[in-house]
């Protein structure tokens, strides 16, 4: 084990929310003895913030692969420090792409996935 965080860290970019003072609770920061380095928290946070991992002590840019689970969430924060992003779309309720769930109770047509003649914008 490398060490262990309260978990408390400050964002100084605007990021999702503009929170400033951020808690992702008890944190351990371990590493294989593949020499990965894996972070560990035990509140639920977005990764918005790259200030998660230099509160901890490990400089994200450089690293040669960081994996980070989320959405969207991530790329402010990732995209000006990556070479490349690579998205995966892992299936499960958070997952990125809507065309493999099943709607059993929506409208129809749903606007935009199905088009339709009949659908008008509505202007005040």
């Amino acid at each position: 084990m490398l060490c262990i965080s309260d978990g408390r860290f400050t964002e100084h970019e605007a990021r999702h929310g503009g929170m400033r003072d951020n808690q992702q609770g008890l944190t351990a920061v371990v590493e294989t003895s593949q020499e990965h380095t894996i972070v560990l928290n035990s509140l639920r946070i977005m990764p918005t913030s790259l200030q998660q991992l230099l509160s901890l002590g490990i400089a994200p840019a450089e690293k040669k692969v960081i994996i980070v689970k989320g959405v969207t969430a991530p790329r402010a924060a990732y995209e000006p420090i990556a070479a490349a992003v690579i998205p995966v779309d892992s299936s499960g309720i958070t997952q990125a792409g809507p065309e493999s769930f099943h709607y059993s109770q929506r409208p129809r047509p749903l606007f935009p996935r199905e088009q339709t003649e009949y659908w008008l914008p509505v202007c005040t």
